[in-house]
């Protein structure tokens, strides 16, 4: 057996249309799958003879990020976004690589994965800068590609309430999170300042690290005007309010 082709097809059998309810009604099997999917990755059993001259790295990345997204246990999440994050560096078309990051950024709305995205791609350029390989993300085009997605516009963060902020916090924080340092490694850092496009950095820190800042703040204060610094939830949620905030004020842009 090779991940491709009969992996991904017992992969795709299983999960089919409803990924939910399989993950939820059958935790087991698709733990077996997933333990199956690493041995046959760290064995290197990648593309075996049945596989098509281009497998669809793209389509069993996705029934892995299924599995990471909707899966009960936290053990099992973490091993279907370990087994994804290994299977998309062995995808030998770096720019089938950036396709599937870009997918997504912008296509999930889970922002959990998406931070795996930006962690993806952060492996993929220090591979590509430390292996002195010749590719979309030795140059500027992997963030050129990925710009508008890894920052997005959030200046409408500006005209909504305080109940809309919090349930944007709430949701998204993982991926903010995460980019936020991977704009410190990419702008402040002198290892990656060559794959930066002209004038992206003064268009980042206007419509995306500026908005972020000034709505991080004003959570933070609703925070302590409710008395929400100590205590377990309150203080996590100061604590990384307080990492964004001084994470992006520390960027060279």
């Amino acid at each position: 057996m090779s991940i491709f082709p009969e992996h991904r097809q017992m992969m795709q059998q299983f999960l089919g249309d409803d990924p939910l309810s399989r993950a939820v009604r059958n935790p087991g099997t698709i733990e077996a799958l997933l333990a199956m999917g690493l041995w046959l990755e760290k064995n290197k059993r990648i593309s075996g003879p049945g596989a098509t001259d281009s497998p669809n790295f793209m389509s069993y990345h996705h029934l892995l990020t299924l599995c990471a997204i909707f899966h009960p246990s936290l053990n099992v999440r973490n091993a279907a976004t370990n087994l994804a994050g290994a299977v998309l560096h062995a995808d030998p078309d770096p720019e089938d690589r950036l396709k599937i990051l870009d997918d997504l950024l912008e296509n999930c709305v889970f922002a959990s994965v998406q931070a795996c995205a930006v962690t993806w791609l952060r492996e993929e350029l220090m591979a590509a800068a430390d292996q002195k390989l010749d590719n979309c993300f030795s140059t500027t085009e992997a963030i050129e590609s990925l710009q508008y997605t890894m920052f997005p516009n959030l200046s409408y963060l500006k005209d909504i309430d305080n109940a809309a902020l919090s349930d944007f916090w709430l949701q998204n924080h993982p991926f903010h999170l995460q980019v936020a340092n991977f704009a410190y490694l990419l702008f402040s850092g002198s290892k990656f300042k060559h794959l930066v496009p002209d004038g992206m950095p003064a268009a980042v820190e206007q419509r995306y690290v500026e908005p972020l800042i000034k709505a991080a703040k004003l959570l933070q204060e609703e925070a302590e005007g409710k008395g929400l610094g100590g205590g377990d939830t309150g203080g996590d949620l100061m604590m990384l309010l307080g990492v964004l905030v001084d994470r992006l004020q520390s960027l060279s842009l």
